[in-house]
């Protein structure tokens, strides 16, 4: 079983009403980072199917320690310690994604001679995260909301 996008979007929805309280640019910030995450599990299937494995086999994986400790550490800060602390979570990993991702991407696609196979989870993070990355830093730094729309407006424009 590969974790699914909708464990990501609850922990991060569990954090809403209180980071609300305490930011409302952050919870707004949250609940649009909620929707980006959906697909992505099914990222990590298409690559593992790319590798040769069946659908039977991937939906009897079981995640590992490492995936499962990250998801109840997101989880525990979420609903129950300072889930304005998810957003430092979110954002080191969306920088370290959009910072190497792409290069790890290339990296792995070398030593294990893929030929473009089953690095779509890889390369799509690494793309999506710098975005996601930018949009925190901007929030962190208290850039008004209206100053993040217009920006966007004049990128699309460009």
């Amino acid at each position: 079983m590969v974790p699914k996008a909708e464990d990501a979007v609850l922990e991060i929805g569990t954090g809403l009403g209180a980071a609300h309280a305490v930011d409302p640019a952050m919870a707004q910030y949250l609940y649009h980072h909620a929707g980006q995450e959906l697909g992505h599990d099914k990222w990590a299937e298409a690559d593992l199917m790319d590798l040769g494995l069946s659908a039977d086999q991937i939906s009897k994986l079981q995640p590992s320690s490492a995936c499962l400790q990250m998801m109840g550490l997101e989880y525990l800060y979420a609903a129950h310690l300072n889930p304005v602390g998810l957003f430092g979570w979110i954002f080191v990993l969306d920088s370290l994604g959009a910072q190497v991702g792409g290069t790890l991407a290339a990296a792995v696609e070398k030593a294990l001679q893929l030929n473009g196979r089953g690095l779509y989870f890889l390369k799509g993070h690494a793309e999506a995260e710098a975005h996601y990355a930018e949009d925190l830093y901007r929030i962190i730094l208290g850039e008004p909301s209206h100053a993040r729309r217009s920006r966007r407006l004049r990128a699309n424009v460009s």
